[in-house]
């Protein structure tokens, strides 16, 4: 016949610190089993959020990557209509993704072309002041230059042609919007200035012979 099994009491369990350590922790749990409760649910329901909000921002960078694509083939082929629908699609559903603000600037430079200078002004202005797309900003700069050359607000002209030459990265495009911005001071008979900046290009070591040229000329003309 079984003996029953023996009890343990609370004196033996001080005595075995294994035991003591379980103990504590069976006790613990019925007491607050209602807070690690809660915490368990709020870590899942949390993970949940997370996975959710993942699959949300892939499925829009998937679908923003492949409008964006869709738009730059419809302009590369003349196809203006669906460019134009393409492009105002990824703005308005994609806008705070990526390609929704490259989708800025393509959207502006669209406007640019078609004289919509208006439409073009606030699409840029907002490219450029949420990208850091070092290959495009230096064209967003100077597209708003002309529009606000066209304003005759020359603050704005002057900001934006060096705001050109700050965010180039390769080095003939920041040469050529350094010219521009020379051009633009000599106009404004701050030939000083212009000298300055004609003389910097020509210095450069990495120099092409086309922009060696116009830089030349230039001189010439600011010298008189």
């Amino acid at each position: 016949m079984l003996k029953p099994r023996k009890k343990i009491t609370k004196k033996e369990i001080k005595k075995d610190p294994l035991l003591e350590t379980i103990y504590n922790i069976e006790t613990r749990l019925r007491e607050n089993r209602r807070t690690y409760l809660r915490i368990v649910v709020g870590i899942i329901v949390l993970l949940v959020v997370v996975i959710t909000l993942n699959n949300r921002r892939l499925k829009a960078f998937e679908a923003s990557e492949t409008l964006l694509g869709e738009a730059l083939v419809s302009l590369e082929i003349g196809d203006l209509d669906n460019a134009r629908y393409q492009l105002e699609e990824l703005i308005d559903e994609y806008g705070n993704t990526d390609s929704g603000i490259q989708g800025y600037y393509f959207w502006g430079k669209f406007n640019y072309e078609q004289q919509d200078y208006e439409a073009a002004n606030n699409a840029l202005s907002t490219f450029v002041a949420e990208s850091s797309n070092k290959l495009l900003l230096p064209a967003a700069h100077r597209m708003l230059a002309e529009i606000y050359r066209r304003e005759g607000d020359d603050a704005k002209v002057e900001e934006h042609l060096r705001q050109a030459i700050k965010t180039s990265e390769i080095q003939s495009v920041k040469q050529n919007n350094q010219l521009d911005l020379a051009i633009y001071l000599m106009e404004k008979n701050k030939t000083d200035e212009a000298l300055a900046i004609v003389d910097k290009v020509l210095e450069s070591e990495e120099l092409g012979d086309i922009i060696r040229q116009n830089a030349e000329k230039l001189l010439g003309r600011l010298r008189g």
